[in-house]
């Protein structure tokens, strides 16, 4: 009897949940898209082109660094024959698997491109398999295999929409991953780079890279929706910069994080903010670490959708927020997070009063409120009553009004509150569960929130009744509460799991 086989269009749909995009590298999902190719030959040729798009990723954040030796073998097979032959002959060793012709052409199949670990793999690949062992032959022919295997990804990765040039890890990985100036290649002088990067659509920089590099993309690439600038010194070339968000048509998403001493408070981004201004209607995800323009400049970004604003200076202006908090128009805001040491309570107030009701994930944290004790009150109230449409929240929060909150909140999902107060939270754990919203399925509260047996048992019966779905709970599962946790996990109310704590932090 024949077999039913799935049409490849179903196996693209599975395959898809199981990619970078839907998983990352959590909960092994590179293994089990790994083990899919060795089924047969058409999850073979299904998953394949899935699983290479971000090959990069899955094996630095999934910490397989083991296998970047492979993954540069698997590339350098793809290199014509002529090139092969090549770097046989300058001492290099190459099995004889990566002498033939591949089954795949994995460049093709590449999204994203990180130059940084393209360069940290090759290092490791010529520790293994490089003949010689002065240090000044090794690093010439690194070089010539980093430039081939660069041009082989500009002649053949047409689907390529994502560069990288990522240098957070070089403190950890410094032997390997340390960068020489004269290591960086300019992309856009190999042959094809011009066709494979116009559509480039992201574009990250981590570290200082040349601007030349910087440069040579804002002169090809016009159409990148989103740019990553992180840990930039104000003291470098900010011109360059300047000229790459200028030259883009579309830009959507634009993160700025740099080095910024509380000294330089005063320092000028008058020509930055012009530009930014410029591309403001556009913008639908803005983070900024530290709050280093004046954020008048985004006034006008009524199709933002993402805000992050981040400041850990101890010097910092209060009335920063003052204008943009009552004027900004963020009908379309569905995220709002805030991290600073110093909070207006009123200013953020305002902010959220601005997104017309439309805000689904809230993170606040701060370290002192700069303002009276009343307005924290109006902020509480503000996100309770303000707020129909909240999914998340993660931040302080005073207890008293949780309850309040998830009445309110009727959609929440997920809930983690940030305190270092020791009390008793049992009154307030029972008043949560007569209201607890029916979709929560995360509830974080602080491990010094102390709550007795007979309230904890009250709020598993509420959340029997109410709840859809089993409960993440970070209960500590010690001889207190242990018979209650037992029996409420054999009744599906929390998620079944075998970690003594359940949480919620993902």
């Amino acid at each position: 009897m024949e077999t039913l086989a799935l049409p490849v269009e179903c196996l693209t749909i599975i395959f898809e949940n199981l990619s970078y995009e839907k998983l990352g590298v959590k909960n092994y999902s590179f293994t089990i898209l790994h083990s899919c190719i060795l089924v047969n030959k058409i999850w073979c040729a299904t998953a394949i082109p899935i699983l290479w798009r971000n090959p990069w990723n899955w094996l630095i954040e999934g910490l397989y660094l083991n296998r970047l030796t492979l993954l540069t073998a698997t590339f350098i097979s793809c290199l014509p024959k002529e090139i092969k032959n090549m770097i046989t002959k300058n001492h290099i060793k190459m099995k004889k698997w990566m002498k033939n012709g591949t089954s795949f052409d994995y460049p093709y199949f590449m999204n994203g491109l990180d130059y940084s670990w393209l360069y940290f793999s090759i290092n490791i690949f010529l520790k293994e398999n490089f003949k010689i062992r002065k240090e000044i032959f090794k690093n010439e022919y690194k070089t010539i295999l980093l430039k081939e295997l660069c041009k082989l990804f500009m002649k053949r990765s047409y689907n390529l929409n994502q560069l990288n040039y990522n240098n957070q890890y070089q403190k950890r990985y410094d032997y390997y991953n340390k960068i020489r100036v004269d290591d960086y290649i300019n992309l856009i002088y190999l042959p094809g780079a011009t066709q494979t990067l116009y559509n480039l659509k992201k574009f990250y920089i981590t570290g200082w890279i040349p601007s030349e590099i910087i440069f040579g993309i804002s002169k090809i690439c016009k159409n990148i929706e989103e740019i990553r600038i992180n840990n930039f010194h104000i003291d470098d070339d900010e011109e360059i910069i300047i000229t790459l968000i200028q030259e883009q048509n579309f830009l959507k998403k634009f993160s700025f994080e740099i080095k910024f001493e509380d000294k330089f408070i005063e320092f000028s981004f008058l020509r930055f903010e012009k530009i930014l201004k410029s591309k403001s209607k556009n913008l639908e995800s803005l983070k900024l670490s530290p709050i280093c323009f004046c954020m008048d400049t985004f006034i006008e970004c009524y199709n933002l959708k993402e805000l992050n604003l981040i400041d850990e200076r101890l010097q910092f202006n209060e009335n920063i927020l003052e204008n943009f908090s009552k004027n900004s128009k963020l009908s379309k805001l569905l995220k709002l997070d805030i991290d600073i040491n110093f909070i207006s309570f009123k200013q953020i107030s305002s902010l959220i009063r601005n997104t017309n009701h439309n805000l689904e994930i809230i993170t606040i944290i701060w370290l002192e409120g700069i303002d009276e004790i009343e307005y924290y009150k109006i902020f509480i109230e503000t996100i309770i009553f303000n707020c129909p449409n909240l999914k998340e929240f993660y931040g302080k929060f005073d207890y008293n009004y949780i309850p309040l909150l998830c009445k309110n909140c009727i959609h929440l999902k997920k809930l983690q509150f940030k305190d270092f107060n020791i009390l008793d939270f049992s009154k307030i754990l029972k008043q949560i569960g007569d209201v607890i919203p029916i979709n929560l399925s995360k509830f974080y509260l602080p491990l010094c929130w102390n709550f007795n047996s007979d309230s904890l048992e009250y709020f598993l019966k509420k959340c029997l009744i109410r709840l859809n779905n089993p409960l993440y709970f970070n209960i500590y599962e010690g001889e207190k509460h242990e018979k209650i946790i037992k029996s409420f996990k054999e009744l599906n109310v929390l998620v079944k799991k075998d970690d003594i704590l359940y949480s919620i932090m993902v």
